[in-house]
């Protein structure tokens, strides 16, 4: 082998090796950023982050599914993602808990937001809302309303601090 086929072929392994130190990289930054199933949680953690039960977050999944985009590439966020991105959110009216650190959400701020934005307007589309929201059609159902407002002792201060008594 001349001298000018060596360093080819020295350049060559060199180059192989940075490509498979960058195909290891790329594998370890993919295992790295794969979340935590969050229905794999106990119940108790579940409601502590997503304020709901399993089977009610699943049963929203399902509800808004046909309303939420779910683009066609692998690395695209999921339909249960978006949501639970949102309840998140919703329950904590923060994005710090869901950016980053969390394992079973972890996208980037802009992301929540998209995720809250398309969750809500799914959320508001009239097949979901009218069958979750009722607001009184006539002058009976709202006095039955103000009348179990009362009953239930909402009108009281018990839940002020003494000052405002």
């Amino acid at each position: 082998m001349n001298n000018n086929n060596l360093q080819r072929f020295l350049l060559w392994e060199e180059i192989m090796e940075d490509v498979r130190d960058a195909e290891e990289f790329y594998n370890i930054r993919r295992e790295v950023l794969r979340r935590s199933n969050p229905f794999d949680l106990s119940d108790e953690k579940f409601i502590k982050l997503f304020r709901l039960t399993k089977p009610l977050c699943e049963n929203l999944i399902n509800i808004v599914r046909p309303f939420v985009h779910e683009p066609p590439r692998r690395s695209a966020l999921t339909v249960q993602t978006k949501v639970l991105a949102a309840l998140s959110f919703f329950g904590t009216g923060s994005y710090q808990e869901i950016t980053g650190a969390s394992n079973y959400v972890g996208i980037s701020q802009p992301s929540v937001s998209r995720c809250i934005k398309e969750v809500c307007n799914a959320m508001n589309q009239p097949q979901i809302l009218n069958n979750w929201i009722h607001f009184p059609r006539n002058i009976e159902e709202m006095q039955a309303l103000r009348t179990s407002y009362w009953l239930c002792g909402l009108h009281t201060y018990q839940h002020c601090s003494s000052t405002y008594r």
